[in-house]
């Protein structure tokens, strides 16, 4: 187990962190407000992870990083929403801003240099984000009820 830098936790929250790596660096923020439910992996060195639920009940958001130089953050804000993050390989960068209620983000990441940005408000909505290979960049957004996205990219661009 690593150092834990900073946690910032509310009551009728849950956290559970697990982080190795031969090297050092790797750090969690997490801060919740209301009934979420948060999991964080991470395995390398130099891995950030950031996730921040507010206003809340039901929230749960899961990261997990294996690799070196890996960034993910998780906002979220509403009820009943849900996001996983995982991201294999380095230098990768996933982000998710989730609001509304009953919303899914899954964003998977396995490579180098890849950038994924999910965007989604509204209710009952669903994104599949997947990108396999080096050098990817996608921003998607989502408004609205009820809509499904599904995006892969998995040929290298650099």
């Amino acid at each position: 187990m690593k150092r834990l830098r900073n946690i910032t936790l509310a009551t009728a929250a849950a956290l559970s962190l697990a982080q190795s790596g031969a090297e050092a660096g790797n750090r969690v923020v997490v801060k919740q407000s209301g009934g979420g439910v948060t999991e964080v992996k991470q395995s390398g060195s130099n891995n950030k992870a950031t996730i921040i639920q507010k206003k809340n009940k039901a929230q749960k958001s899961a990261d997990k990083n294996s690799g070196d130089s890996q960034i993910a953050i998780i906002r979220q804000e509403g009820d009943n929403n849900s996001v996983v993050q995982e991201q294999e390989g380095g230098d990768n960068v996933a982000l998710v801003d989730q609001t509304g209620e009953h919303n899914s983000v899954v964003q998977t990441q396995q490579g180098r240099d890849n950038l994924a940005l999910s965007i989604q408000e509204g209710e009952d909505n669903v994104i599949a984000h997947t990108q396999i290979g080096d050098g990817h960049s996608r921003t998607v957004t989502q408004s609205g009820s009820g809509k499904n996205m599904v995006i892969t990219q998995s040929e290298s661009k650099k």
